[in-house]
């Protein structure tokens, strides 16, 4: 007599959850590095996509995933780069995004902070224009 056991493991997946979301606003210097970290918990198990204002990223050299595909790093920023990015990170059990938006300045710009959180001057040499 043949006797087949089989044993099944349901595997309990939880919605997605960040140790924290995408950092923003994001201000850079033309032709500088910018790092997007989307830093998610127990990532093993998630699918994690990158987006530029609702348009999928596509990977190059200039458009590099990394860390299991938690960071994006841009590298030598355009001012064309300006826009809205996000994170979207999915499994079987639901879906979380995080989103930041990225400026990135014309070369020629300088940024003088006032050191609070939510006031930048930004001045454009030498006509002193400001935003």
């Amino acid at each position: 007599m043949c006797v087949l056991c089989v044993t099944c493991y349901a595997v309990l997946s939880a919605v997605p959850r960040l140790h924290r979301p995408l950092d923003g606003p994001v201000i850079a210097k033309s032709q500088s590095d910018v790092i997007l970290d989307c830093d998610v918990i127990d990532h093993e198990a998630s699918s994690i996509k990158w987006f530029k204002n609702g348009e999928v990223v596509v990977m190059s050299d200039y458009f590099l995933v990394e860390n299991s595909g938690q960071r994006l790093r841009i590298l030598g920023v355009l001012p064309s780069d300006s826009g809205l990015y996000q994170c979207i990170v999915s499994n079987d059990a639901g879906v979380i995004q995080s989103a930041a938006m990225l400026t990135v300045l014309p070369p020629g710009l300088i940024i003088h902070s006032r050191h609070t959180l939510h006031t930048t001057m930004v001045t454009q040499s030498p006509n002193n224009y400001q935003l």
